[in-house]
């Protein structure tokens, strides 16, 4: 019985001083590396976001709060940093642990139609759902009226149709916070009146 105990202590302290090991160092990073390589990507420093790749880093390594690089590069408008990522294999649909959020949602929320486009042009799924209560991508950019972000979502295929927790449609919030150019591109694209 004591045999046990010290067995399954001994188990308890190999697993903490692992869980140790693997906060300092993920995928052959220190943290102070990765978050030095999402900085770059936020940044714009195309050059040492080069560098991390062409050393074989993976670009869909995380941070401590879950983010991927290509997340931090759809919040700080780098598209060389996004491109190059997107060339090395980042997964464009990488979604935040815990959390409805991936690059897209960065880019939709920011109403940044460069970095939107060059995401769904490279398969990020347009009907995505935030995790605020059903929310789309479509509803996110009708409510805050980024007209050419609409545009994109709908041209890439998503449902101008679909309700959120509350039954709202993209249509509805466009309406409610008087959106008229993008009441007018969702009426034009077959959105219930």
């Amino acid at each position: 019985m004591a045999k046990n105990k010290l067995t399954t202590a001994f188990h308890f302290l190999l697993f903490g001083l692992l869980l140790i090991l693997l906060s300092a160092s993920v995928h052959g990073l220190e943290q102070n590396e990765i978050k030095r390589l999402m900085w770059a990507c936020k940044d714009g420093q195309i050059d040492v976001v080069s560098d991390f790749l062409a050393k074989g880093v993976d670009p869909d390594v995380r941070d401590r709060t879950g983010y991927t690089p290509l997340m931090w590069a759809s919040f700080g408008r780098c598209l060389a940093c996004a491109e190059r990522l997107l060339t090395a294999g980042a997964d464009v649909d990488a979604v935040m642990p815990g959390k409805n959020f991936n690059a897209l949602t960065g880019a939709v929320r920011k109403g940044r139609s460069n970095m939107v486009k060059l995401l769904l042009s490279n398969g990020a799924n347009p009907d995505f759902r935030l995790g605020d209560h059903g929310y789309t991508l479509l509803m996110l950019a009708a409510k805050k009226g980024y007209s050419q972000v609409v545009l994109q979502l709908v041209e890439a295929g998503a449902d101008v149709h679909a309700r959120n927790d509350f039954g709202e449609t993209a249509l509805k919030l466009a309406r409610l916070y008087e959106r008229t150019g993008v009441v007018q591109i969702l009426e034009s694209r077959g959105a219930a009146k």
